[in-house]
């Protein structure tokens, strides 16, 4: 994920520079929810959905307060 990420000059990459891979992920996350939905119900897919549901919803909170602060910052 870092190759892509907007390098500052001192070589940190922080998350806000990463924000576009971020939402990338989210876009995969995304995908994988709706194949496993999209598979037979059973306990097994219904365990995985709902990690994912999980990890969209968190990578989603983590999303929003970095658009904000990119937003303050601009």
């Amino acid at each position: 994920m870092s190759t892509n990420c907007k390098r500052q000059a001192s070589s940190v990459v922080t998350l806000l520079d990463c924000y576009d891979e971020l939402t990338t992920v989210k876009h995969l996350f995304s995908g994988a929810s709706f194949i496993v939905d999209a598979l037979i119900a059973s306990p097994e897919t219904e365990s995985a959905s709902a990690v994912i549901t999980v990890g969209m919803t968190k990578l989603d909170e983590a999303l929003q307060k970095l658009d904000s602060i990119r937003k303050t910052a601009n």
